[in-house]
């Protein structure tokens, strides 16, 4: 039901960020053991049998409006050209998108690195610490859900994931001499607070009609991805090139765009 969304869509978030985690030390124990080809050819076997699993068990319910009725289908580029015209779904797929960053930036790619450059850490330990930004939110994906049900409102929320989520950020680039106790819970506070971006979906959701739905939220997935990971990646790695002549410093520098980018999701929001 739909006062049900938010929890709904959070859960989903949450099984997607197991993959987060497997992503981190088990790959990395893998490769070790089995070499980079090995570890590939275990995921990839894996998502075959995801593929099976999908095919055989998911049905698809056709979609009813209100009074039961079918939904009005429309073609591709009706729907994409009216979710498009939707300022909302503009500004909730950026909000998920910016606090999505420290998951792109740090979970994806640089936060091991920047771990063993900056604290010294062996690549285990350091995959340990950044496996918490995945647990962090598969605990604050429900939380949130289960908050924004609560009160009944999903702004707010938001707004108070989106500025502990920035305190955190800030806290790890600048503080210094962190303990590894003290990363794993930063780093976990930071997944738990960027986990209010989970409540952008339902607000799309509730701002679209039935028909168009899944275009609305395929357009926040593009900004997602496209954003967050297709430039945002490249682009810290070209701000890492620049300062690269002391390495720590250079991290904490391209990690700027972190913080700036929660942000303007504030501002978004």
């Amino acid at each position: 039901p739909p006062q049900k969304m938010a929890l709904a869509s959070s859960l989903i978030v949450t099984i997607g960020m197991v993959g987060g985690v497997l992503a981190q030390t088990p790959i990395t124990l893998l490769i070790a053991n089995y070499t980079w080809r090995g570890a590939l050819m275990g995921v990839a076997f894996f998502g075959v049998l995801i593929t099976f699993v999908i095919w055989s068990f998911v049905k698809i319910k056709e979609t009813k409006t209100e009074g039961n009725k079918p939904a009005l289908k429309i073609s591709v580029w009706q729907s994409l050209k009216t979710v498009m015209k939707q300022p909302q779904n503009w500004v909730c797929g950026l909000f998920i998108m910016l606090l999505n960053l420290p998951v792109a930036i740090l979970g994806a790619l640089f936060g091991v690195k920047y771990l063993t450059f900056a604290y010294h850490l062996s690549p285990i330990e350091g995959s340990s610490i950044v496996s918490m930004l995945f647990f962090g939110m598969i605990f604050g994906s429900p939380f949130f859900g289960w908050f924004s049900d609560f009160l009944k409102r999903k702004k707010l929320p938001m707004l108070m994931g989106a500025a502990l989520c920035l305190f955190f950020m800030l806290a790890v680039m600048y503080l210094n001499n962190l303990s590894s106790v003290s990363l794993h819970v930063l780093f976990f506070a930071i997944g738990f607070t960027s986990a209010c971006q989970v409540l952008g979906y339902p607000m799309i959701t509730e701002s679209n009609s039935p028909a168009v739905t899944g275009s609305a939220l395929s357009l926040a997935a593009i900004l997602i991805m496209g954003g967050g990971y297709g430039l945002g990646l490249p682009f810290v790695g070209y701000l890492l090139d620049l300062n690269w002549g002391s390495q720590a410093l250079a991290y904490q520098n391209a990690f700027l765009c972190i913080p700036i980018g929660i942000g303007l999701g504030l501002i978004a929001l």
